[in-house]
């Protein structure tokens, strides 16, 4: 049976913003993921995370849900 990796807490350093860290580390799960044989990648992100424009740059997809969890309203990416 294949599984689905989750990707949480991925957070980069103010200092390392805008240099392609979250882009290379998006990647790297990618490769694991398909080294490992996994259906895909799902993330969780707050509605008002600036990197949503990142995941849709990269092909990630916007499962059409969302979840309230702490309070916090969260939008569901996949990436297969």
């Amino acid at each position: 049976m294949q599984g689905t990796y989750v990707l949480n807490d991925l957070f980069v350093e103010a200092n390392f913003r805008k240099k392609g860290v979250s882009e290379a580390l998006l990647k790297k799960a990618k490769t694991v993921a398909i080294a490992n044989n996994s259906k895909g990648i799902t993330l969780e992100t707050e509605i008002t995370n600036p990197a949503q424009k990142l995941y849709k740059r990269l092909d990630w997809k916007k499962i059409p849900k969302s979840i309230i969890l702490l309070g916090k309203h969260l939008l569901i990416y996949k990436h297969t």
